[in-house]
């Protein structure tokens, strides 16, 4: 019997099958993957609540690390405002205000106008954020912000 009357006749080569199988766990695999890339490492909602103890601990490791830019941006895609990740705000927020007070410095260097105005606001930003410590083990590193930003400042 030919190829053309089996499939006339409802007959499937095993080898047909087997491409079938292969070819869907092939699509699904392919899937997982997309999945994970396009959704990274992200702990997912589940009944509305976001999984805040993974979200602590990888928030945790970046403070440690001293990488507060990781800490902003996993606080702030996931949206962790719980009252436990009150003092990774204080800091990520502190460090973002002295990144933008650097950067209006070379603004200022370079001769961008309104460029003052910003360093100053920023340079009191940063004061603020090491005189207002809310959470102890904040302090030492804001003070070391603020002298960096006093510095900065100052050594004009």
């Amino acid at each position: 019997m030919s190829n053309v009357q089996k499939k006339k006749s409802g007959e499937v080569s095993k080898a047909g099958i087997v491409f079938k199988i292969v070819l869907l766990t092939a699509m699904l695999l392919g899937l997982f993957i997309m999945g994970k890339f396009v959704l990274g490492d992200a702990t997912y909602k589940q009944d509305g609540r976001v999984n805040a103890a993974r979200h602590l601990e990888r928030v945790e490791e970046a403070y440690l690390d001293k990488d507060y830019g990781a800490v902003y941006e996993d606080l702030s895609r996931y949206e962790l405002t719980a009252e436990a990740f009150d003092a990774y705000w204080e800091i990520a927020e502190a460090a973002i205000a002295l990144e933008n007070l650097k950067q209006w410095h070379r603004a200022g260097q370079k001769g961008l106008d309104g460029s003052a105005e910003k360093k100053e606001y920023y340079y009191k930003e940063v004061l603020s954020y090491a005189q207002n410590c809310m959470f102890e083990r904040n302090r030492t590193e804001l003070e070391r912000f603020a002298a960096e930003a006093k510095e900065i400042y100052l050594g004009e």
